[in-house]
């Protein structure tokens, strides 16, 4: 196969990595690949792996390796280990990451959407400006990660975890919050609540909120959050 050879010609002659990151960007890399480059440099820099199985990729363990750019569209990277690695820009959208160990990952401006995150650990991770939108958060532990800016419109958000997470500035327009979703000194400061301030109001899990500045529209009416409580909408 042509991609199997490109992985011999990178990795068998004096071929530097950045004279063949071009290449692999060209065609879709199967698992057996990826193994291969990341054994060698742990990156791989804008490869396209869209709608690869890499569920047990090196031992599913992808902990910290740099897929920066890369196109991992409706792959499939379930119980995999993507701690501290860096998936900037990375486009997941219709990915499978249920399961997946993201703690401290770095998903800033990567997109998202209609992804499945389900029962992730995404700990302290990094997702500003992500695109979130339709995607699938149920039961997923995100403490003290930074969504600043990210997009969670339509986001499916049951039992997930949100305590001291940063979420300002978050568009979270017709989310599904649960009562089990917990926003425990959550920052929610100039979000955008449309369709769920109002649950979020009479939420359980908020000790320690920051609502100032959140928004509602309700029938062309703009109603902002006065203070951290949002007294003046209660």
């Amino acid at each position: 196969m042509i991609k199997r050879n490109l992985s011999t010609l990178c990795f068998a002659s004096i071929i530097s990595l950045l004279s063949c990151q071009a290449a692999w960007g060209q065609s879709v890399l199967e698992a057996f690949d990826l193994e291969i480059i990341l054994e060698n440099h742990n990156e791989c820099v804008g490869c396209n792996l869209e709608g690869e199985d890499l569920s047990n990729v090196r031992n599913q363990d992808l902990s910290g390796a740099n897929l920066s750019g890369a196109n991992l569209s409706g792959a499939n990277l379930s119980g995999v280990n993507l701690s501290g690695a860096n998936l900037s820009g990375a486009n997941l959208s219709g990915a499978n990451l249920k399961g997946a160990n993201l703690k401290g990952a770095n998903l800033s401006g990567a997109i998202l959407y209609k992804t499945a995150i389900g029962l992730a650990n995404l700990t302290g991770s990094d997702l500003t400006s992500a695109h979130l939108s339709d995607a699938s958060l149920g039961g997923t532990d995100l403490t003290g990660a930074n969504l600043s800016g990210a997009s969670l419109q339509q986001t499916l958000l049951d039992n997930a975890n949100f305590t001291e997470a940063n979420l300002n500035g978050v568009n979270l327009t017709n989310a599904d919050v649960f009562e089990s979703t917990n926003f425990t000194r959550t920052n929610l400061t100039q979000a955008n609540l449309t369709g769920v301030l109002r649950g979020i109001l009479v939420h359980e899990y908020t000790e320690g909120i920051n609502l100032t500045g959140a928004k509602d529209e309700v029938d062309d009416q703009i109603y902002v959050c006065a203070n951290s409580l949002c007294d003046n909408l209660r």
